[in-house]
C-alpha cells in the first residue's frame, strides 16, 4: 500500500509571507536603485556647491542606498524561494534557515534604530513577517521529519 504524500501544514503561512516579502523586497530594491542615482547626483552637485561636505553626503546616500538595495534583493529572493517551495517539504530546511537569517537581519536593523534614536513601533512590526515565514517553514520542517502514517 502506497502512503499518500504528507501535506505541508505551513504552506499558507510560507506563501503569504513570501508574497509580502516579494512585494516589499521589490519596493526596497527599486528605492535602493533610485537612491543610488540620487546619491550620485548629490555627490556631483554637492561637491560643486559645498565641496567635500557635499561629496561626503553623496557618498553616504550611495552607501545607504546600496544597503537598501542588497536588503531588498535578499528579501525578494527569500520571498520567491518561500512561495516556490511552500508546499515542498524537501525544501523546508532551506526556508527555515532563510527565515532565521531574515530575523537576524531585522533584529540588527531594530538595534540600529534603537541606537540611532529612530525607534518606532513599525521597526518592531518589521519582525512579524520574518517570524511568520519562519513559523511556516518550521511547520513544514516538522512535517518532513515526522514519519508517514
Amino acid at each position: 500500500m502506497v502512503n499518500p504524500p504528507v501535506s505541508a501544514p505551513g504552506q499558507a503561512m510560507l506563501k503569504v509571507a513570501g508574497i509580502l516579502l516579494i512585494i516589499g523586497g521589490a519596493a526596497s530594491a527599486l528605492l535602493g536603485l533610485l537612491g543610488l542615482a540620487g546619491g550620485a547626483l548629490l555627490g556631483a552637485v554637492g561637491n560643486e556647491i559645498a565641496g567635500d561636505v557635499g561629496a561626503a553626503a553623496g557618498i553616504f546616500v550611495v552607501l545607504i542606498s546600496l544597503m537598501v538595495l542588497v536588503s531588498g534583493g535578499f528579501s525578494l529572493v527569500v520571498g520567491i524561494i518561500g512561495v516556490k517551495n511552500a508546499g515542498n517539504l524537501e525544501k523546508a530546511q532551506l526556508c527555515f534557515t532563510l527565515g532565521i537569517v531574515l530575523i537576524i537581519l531585522q533584529g540588527i536593523s531594530l538595534v540600529i534604530s534603537l541606537i540611532g534614536g529612530d525607534f518606532s513601533p513599525t521597526s518592531a512590526i518589521g519582525l512579524v513577517l520574518p517570524i511568520v515565514y519562519l513559523l511556516g517553514a518550521n511547520k513544514n520542517k516538522q512535517a518532513a521529519m515526522s514519519p508517514p502514517q
